[in-house]
């Protein structure tokens, strides 16, 4: 899924000082290359290309910079919307979770019924409404965010940066989401805390990656991510009034 570049599609950055390079590495032969240096810092450009996925994903939840770099600016990563609708799925899942009632009961057995009684009289369409407002919340929360930054670049005179890479940006930031299956699957009576917790983690990730394609400072990013997000939940309870009144 994820691959690196080609050498002659773009541009890349140095995932160490996010200098611009023109390559990533020089080709002898099919099995044989070498890694460049970056001319600014001197170190490898990206060490990466010979990493596998499992150590960029470990760097990725280590809100390592160097990983976030590569994923957006040396990686091809052109099916990221399948991602995003995963993560769309599995919050309104949350959701769908923590609106069930449990009640405390006597043995594991009788919990186990009363969690599948409860969870069989819910319709699809309860879970296709949570669906379509957290894609709601998302988009709102997106649009807020590329218009701040779209300001941001005009202003300094950057290059503005393009609605596709700001999802792309927010959808791999956006990766502690799969952290609530624990609390899903196992244990649901710690889910409130444990969601605090990973709604930390996803928006430390947001303002990490957020500064990374931007290149700016991280009191803008705080000011933007939060900025984005009341809107969000502005937009959000604006648009629930509305679907009230209507019905």
């Amino acid at each position: 899924m994820l691959e690196t570049s080609p050498q002659t599609r773009k541009k890349y950055v140095c995932v160490n000082c996010g200098s611009p390079i023109k390559s990533l590495y020089k080709k002898y032969s099919a099995s044989v290359l070498k890694l460049r240096e970056c001319e600014i810092c001197h170190n490898v450009a990206d060490k990466y290309v010979e990493y596998d996925i499992v150590i960029i994903a470990i760097d990725l939840v280590l809100l390592q910079k160097t990983a976030y770099r590569h994923i957006l600016f040396n990686v091809d990563f052109k099916n990221f919307w399948k991602l995003s609708v995963i993560l769309l799925l599995m919050e309104a899942y949350s959701e769908l979770m923590r609106g069930t009632p449990r009640q405390a009961v006597k043995n594991e057995e009788e919990e186990e019924k009363l969690f599948l009684n409860e969870f069989n009289e819910m319709t699809d369409f309860l879970f296709y409404k949570l669906s379509f407002n957290v894609a709601l919340k998302t988009a709102a929360f997106m649009s807020v965010l590329h218009y701040l930054t779209k300001i941001y670049c005009k202003v300094l005179g950057k290059n503005v940066i393009t609605f596709m890479t700001m999802w792309k940006t927010l959808t791999i930031s956006s990766f502690g989401t799969f952290l609530l299956l624990p609390s899903l699957i196992w244990d649901t009576s710690v889910q409130e805390v444990h969601l605090c917790v990973v709604s930390l983690f996803t928006t430390m990730s947001q303002l990490l990656a957020y500064t990374v394609v931007c290149d700016c400072p991280k009191l803008w990013s705080i000011t933007a991510i939060f900025c984005a997000y009341y809107c969000k939940i502005f937009c959000f309870d604006f648009f629930q009034m509305i679907v009230t009144r209507l019905t």
